[in-house]
């Protein structure tokens, strides 16, 4: 791994809940700047929609990205990449890197033990439902779109009721 992938990894980590209740599952890092855990960074629309909908669900508006990654962990929701390798897609990806993500993630599945896996682009689905069930652990899931252009709304309303429980939970 290069040293901007442990660089991103070593963020990814600072924002590791002690106990993951949602577990969402991204394809890999913006291919060139940003990251959703670097609060530095120009804000992507995945960290964004997801920050605007805390914002709704939890009643409260945070003062910076930091703020928002704070409470996105303090409530044990942890974002997970397949692909460490800045914007690597699933359609690129070989067979064998495509056997990594998966064993990686049924690995943290089997760990963590999440309440609700979400993967966010149905484009890993696939990969993301083998490694739930490889995983043999019992958890909820959930595939929903990127939130980009005509598919914010749909992100939203497939995140909302999951958040709105976290909250009634917590």
């Amino acid at each position: 791994m290069s040293s901007t992938g442990s660089n991103l990894e070593n963020l990814r980590l600072r924002y590791r809940p002690s106990q993951i209740i949602l577990l969402l599952v991204g394809e890999s890092p913006p291919p060139r700047r940003g990251f959703f855990y670097d609060a530095t960074a120009t804000e992507g629309p995945l960290s964004r929609n997801t920050r605007k909908l805390f914002e709704d669900v939890f009643e409260t508006k945070y003062v910076d990205r930091a703020d928002f990654l704070n409470r996105f962990r303090n409530v044990g929701c942890y974002l997970f990449d397949l692909f460490k390798e800045r914007g690597k897609t699933v359609f690129e990806a070989n067979r064998l890197e495509k056997e990594t993500a998966v064993a990686e993630l049924c690995s943290l599945i089997q760990e963590a033990k999440p309440g609700t896996v979400v993967s966010v682009l149905k484009r890993t689905r696939k990969l993301v439902e083998g490694a739930v069930k490889e995983a043999n652990v019992s958890v909820s899931y959930k595939a929903l779109p990127y939130p980009t252009r005509n598919r914010i709304n749909e992100y939203l309303s497939g995140l909302r009721p999951i958040l709105s429980a976290l909250k009634t939970a917590g």
